[in-house]
This record gives C-alpha cells, sequence and structure tokens, in this order.
C-alpha cells in the first residue's frame, strides 16, 4: 500500500452522514481494504452519491454547494488527515477522478439532432459550458426572433393572397369592360373584331397619367373635391354628345 493512500474516513456532518466513524467497532464500517479496489454498495438513497462526493471535493478543490456544515476528515496511510475546512486552502497531497452525477452535470451534455433524429453526446466542462451557452441564446433569443419572422411570413402570405384575389377581381372585371366596348362595336375604340383585356390594359398605361389621385376614405374634404369634379366632366362629356 502506498503510504498516499486513503485508509478511513470520518465524517461529522455531511449530507445523510452524522458522526459516522469508518472505522468503528461496530462492524458497520471498516477501514479501506489494502487492495487497489475498494467497492461500495447499498440501496438507492443510501448514501453513495454523498460519500462519493468527498472524494470529488479533493478532486475539485472545493466543497460541495446546498449542504449546510460540512465536517470531515480523509487519514492516509502515512497519518497525514485531510480536513474538509482545509480543502479550498491548503495543497492537498493526494488526487482523485470522480465519475458521478456532478461529473455528468459538469462535463457531458447530450443534444438532439432534430433533423437526423439522433443525439450527439460532448464531453468537457468548457464544450459543456459553451454548448449550454449556445442552447440559451437559441431558447431566448433566436427562437422569439424566428417567431417573429415566421409571423412576417405569414402576413406576406396572406397579403400576396389578398394581391392576387385582388388582380384576378380586377382582370375580370377589365374582361367585362373589355366585352361590353367591343359590343358596342364603337369604331373609334374597336378595331376589326379584336378588343379584349391586353387593349384596354393598353389604354389604361397610356393614359393613367391623367387619372385623378382617389384620395383616402376618411379624407372627406377631398372625396367631395373629387365627386364634384366627376359631375362637372359627367356634364362636359353629355354637352359634347
Amino acid at each position: 500500500m502506498s503510504d498516499l493512500e486513503i485508509k478511513k474516513i470520518d465524517i461529522k456532518d455531511f449530507g445523510c452522514y452524522k458522526d459516522y466513524k469508518q472505522h468503528s467497532q461496530s462492524g458497520i464500517g471498516n477501514d479501506f481494504n489494502d487492495g487497489s479496489i475498494n467497492i461500495f454498495y447499498g440501496r438507492n438513497y443510501s448514501g453513495k452519491s454523498t460519500y462519493s462526493k468527498i472524494f470529488q471535493t479533493i478532486e475539485l478543490k472545493q466543497l460541495p454547494e446546498k449542504y449546510g456544515d460540512i465536517e470531515f476528515e480523509i487519514k492516509l496511510s502515512n497519518q497525514i488527515v485531510i480536513k474538509s475546512n482545509e480543502i479550498m486552502t491548503h495543497e492537498l497531497p493526494i488526487d482523485c477522478k470522480v465519475f458521478n452525477q456532478r461529473f455528468i452535470d459538469d462535463n457531458i451534455y447530450l443534444h438532439n439532432d432534430n433533423k437526423l433524429n439522433s443525439f450527439q453526446i460532448s464531453i468537457g466542462s468548457d464544450t459543456n459550458e459553451i454548448l449550454k451557452k449556445i442552447e440559451d441564446i437559441r431558447l431566448n433569443e433566436l427562437k422569439p426572433r424566428n417567431e417573429k419572422l415566421s409571423q412576417i411570413e405569414s402576413d406576406i402570405t396572406k397579403k400576396q393572397e389578398k394581391l392576387k384575389s385582388s388582380e384576378d377581381d380586377l382582370n375580370l372585371k377589365l374582361r367585362t369592360t373589355a366585352s361590353e366596348i367591343k359590343n358596342l362595336k364603337n369604331p373609334s375604340v374597336v378595331v376589326g373584331n379584336r378588343y379584349d383585356i391586353r387593349d384596354i390594359k393598353e389604354e389604361f398605361e397610356k393614359y393613367s397619367a391623367h387619372f385623378p389621385i382617389l384620395p383616402l376614405q376618411d379624407d372627406e374634404k377631398a372625396v367631395a373635391e373629387l365627386e364634384k369634379n366627376v359631375e362637372q366632366a359627367k356634364i362636359r362629356i353629355l354637352e359634347k354628345t
């Protein structure tokens, strides 16, 4: 056995452990075996994970949070004693590597790939922290923006559909008007037998500069002025006729 191997651990206060002495005469807790492997087993919630955190305090050089008062002693084979209140302030003669739930939370990150119906595993505390920041940005920044963008795209689609409906309605009215003009057999308009929507659109483009600008419906003064001009134009047309 190496002089730096852990021989026993006494726990005054840590989680579910109160006044626990590994080398007690009751036989419930004995010293660590001299062999290279020691196995701890027990029922769920019997304190195995809490016990593992004692070793992890050595690895992380810090005491776990949310445990209240913590007091324990780790005795090595060379009689050196590591006290819990020295973990964060003294240079420790031994080191540990612990794989428990704390290690999983700090170092392993499972993230789903929605496109491939699979998942990826990232290992490393730095990588884990970066991925958590990325996930936070995705949820708190990108997701609201994407939702807003989706709403804008939906609004654009609705307006495009409304515009298409208005254009179809206008074209129907233009075809009807062109047909009525053609049926009048007006030689100043109809050349041969052809007069359709293409002709009436050409006339709109040719004379659109002379069209009056339609006012907004809530502009009563402008609407009244336009109606007055229309009535005057009708009178002039009737007089010429």
